[in-house]
């Protein structure tokens, strides 16, 4: 966007890039289970190096609902291709 390595002061920019697809993959949690903080529900490939653990955020708790089915999708969830 500014043809630099960096970004100056004053530009805002977004942190990942909104219309890569990055390939999810759901673990073992089920529709219908408990989950608490911390679980993992499913692990985002990134590179040979870095494979992220998708986890519940520390306070929230409840029953799974739904859970995306393994695929390619953007940071917006609903786009799936």
């Amino acid at each position: 966007m500014t043809g630099d390595n960096y970004i100056p002061k004053g530009v805002s920019v977004d942190a990942l890039d909104r219309k890569k697809l990055w390939q999810f993959e759901p673990t073992n949690l089920k529709v219908g289970q408990q989950c608490t903080g911390g679980d993992i529900f499913g692990t985002v490939y990134e590179n040979i190096l870095i494979n992220h653990k998708i986890m519940l955020p520390p306070k929230a708790m409840g029953r799974v609902t739904w859970i995306a089915p393994p695929g390619n999708y953007t940071l917006d969830v609903r786009t799936k291709y």
